[in-house]
């Protein structure tokens, strides 16, 4: 009767997230449980934030037909988010980390609330930047080593379009694999602190750590081989360490002052597509802190058993996955995109800034005859066409 209750509680939370819980096969349905993380005092999910370059934010501009597409600049959250979601609730895993590279057009901006001192989890309400920035943040525990490069960095030597889009790319399934990695210590945290209101020796939780740690050691082979793909391309003897998140704001593609007068019919999906998985990786991100508050209900509650703490964790850990996976999908997506609308020649650091937020300028203009907003740690568009534009990381 218990495990019937909880699969049809399961099931209705997998199905108001609106995700694909499998959206990484790894992490399928048959998955073996994965159980959420314990909090720490140093951020939402544990560890010290990687080195993170000196950001500005790229210039905001009036469209012109030859303008690239880029991050959204004075991107808002949408009209029917209440103001209050500009400050979020106390942070799950502690306080906040510091500025990160990419800071996206809908983020929240950053919060420091106090450390968590309560020995569980507490609910939390995240935007996809900062649930992204803080997923990337190596655990104290991470047996990961490398050296800290951003994605400018990895494309800056490539000598052709070609070369560049593959380490682009790399660069992506790194942040993926990197966070996966760091989830599942995190999570092997979290199941040890959240096993306590448990009986000693129970079998269901010793399976759950046995699992756990399979899965880790796969995981932490899968970073290390992504590490050595992005080596390989950029021509390198040691392992690479993203310190750019992806981008997991709001993106302007621009598609009818770009391609107006030629035809392209993969930029046109994409000009379609875009957007939708831009709603999806908002909505991903709701989802996982909707399991998290689910997971803290779970937790509390005096006759909760191994069952239950595990079935909310699997939830919890597959919800985390479907966000990481659609947002490296998101910018593969966006990449593709850059690469279709800009010319033959472009420059690195144009390219860059057609992708995430880059540390440049001192100007702002406005989009499509909009002001900028003030600075929410919003990326905005550096135009070769325009002067560069300022803004600042909060």
């Amino acid at each position: 009767m218990m495990r019937a209750h909880w699969a049809a509680t399961a099931a209705w939370i997998a199905m108001s997230s609106g995700l694909a819980l499998g959206a990484d096969d790894r992490y399928g349905a048959g998955a073996p449980v994965q159980p959420l993380q314990q909090p720490s005092a140093e951020s939402r999910y544990g560890g010290q934030p990687p080195r993170a370059n000196p950001a500005g934010q790229p210039s905001a501009n009036v469209l012109t037909r030859d303008q690239p597409p880029a991050p959204m600049a004075g991107g808002q959250p949408p009209a029917t988010a209440p103001a209050a979601a500009l400050q979020p609730p106390p942070s799950m895993y502690g306080q906040s980390p510091g500025p990160r590279t990419n800071v996206a057009a809908t983020s929240n901006g950053p919060a420091s609330p106090p450390a968590n001192n309560g020995g569980g989890p507490q609910t939390t309400d995240l935007g996809p930047t900062k649930l992204m920035g803080e997923m990337m943040i190596p655990p104290s525990e991470s047996q990961l080593t490398g050296v800290s490069i951003s994605l400018a960095e990895a494309v800056r030597t490539a000598r052709t379009k070609d070369a560049r889009s593959l380490r682009i790319d790399a660069y992506w399934d790194l942040c993926s694999s990197v966070a996966d990695y760091y989830l599942g210590l995190r999570e092997q945290k979290e199941l040890g602190k959240l096993r306590q209101g448990v009986a000693p020796g129970n079998a269901a939780i010793r399976d759950a750590e046995q699992l756990m740690a399979s899965r880790l050691d796969t995981s932490l082979k899968a970073a290390v081989a992504s590490q050595l793909r992005l080596a390989d391309l950029m021509g390198r003897p040691d392992k690479p360490l993203p310190s750019d998140p992806p981008f997991c704001g709001r993106y302007a593609t621009r598609y009818q002052q770009i391609f107006g007068g030629r035809s392209s019919n993969e930029a046109a999906q994409l000009d379609r597509l875009i957007p939708l998985r831009s709603a999806e990786l908002e909505t991903a991100a709701a989802a996982v802190g909707r399991a998290e508050q689910w997971t803290l209900r779970v937790a509390r509650q005096d006759s909760n058993s191994a069952d239950g703490i595990l079935q909310a964790m699997q939830l919890m850990a597959l919800n985390r996955r479907a966000f990481v996976q659609i947002a490296k999908d998101y910018n593969r997506r966006i990449a593709r995109y850059a690469e279709l609308a800009s010319p033959e020649g472009v420059a690195p650091e144009t390219l860059i800034s057609m992708l995430i937020e880059t540390p440049e300028g001192p100007g702002r203009t406005s989009v499509a005859g909009r002001d900028p907003a003030p600075s929410l740690g919003q990326p905005a568009f550096r135009s070769p066409l325009v002067g560069p534009a300022t803004g600042g990381l909060r």
